[in-house]
């Protein structure tokens, strides 16, 4: 898994590629929880480039979503897979994630 950020004016923009597992999930998770804690009014998730999602990935991502939460920081995702997408439909993580088909839709949802 890697992952970058690009600072835009009114969120930061992650961009995920590669496998998210047990092996790479623990410093994402310490990533974006950073980041969290910088004061970013938003952060939108590219997951375009997401080629795997385990159970651990999924929880750095919820853990993420719940950490952005107490801070009033706005989340949202976009990009997934169908596979990933349906993956996260069954586990139910879904409905605690924002996840939005295009990083348009993701910045439209900031506003809203």
């Amino acid at each position: 898994m890697q992952f970058s950020t690009e600072q835009t004016p009114s969120y930061t923009l992650v961009k995920l590629s590669g496998r998210l597992d047990t092996r790479t999930a623990e410093a994402l998770q310490a990533g974006l929880v950073t980041l969290i804690h910088q004061n970013a009014p938003a952060i939108i998730i590219d997951s375009c480039q997401v080629t795997y999602l385990s159970s651990a990935g999924m929880r750095a991502f919820f853990v993420a979503t719940k950490e952005a939460e107490k801070t009033k920081c706005k989340i949202a995702f976009f990009g997934f897979s169908e596979s990933v997408t349906d993956l996260l439909r069954v586990a139910r993580v879904d409905k605690y994630l924002k996840t939005f088909r295009d990083r348009t839709e993701a910045e439209q949802s900031l506003t809203a």
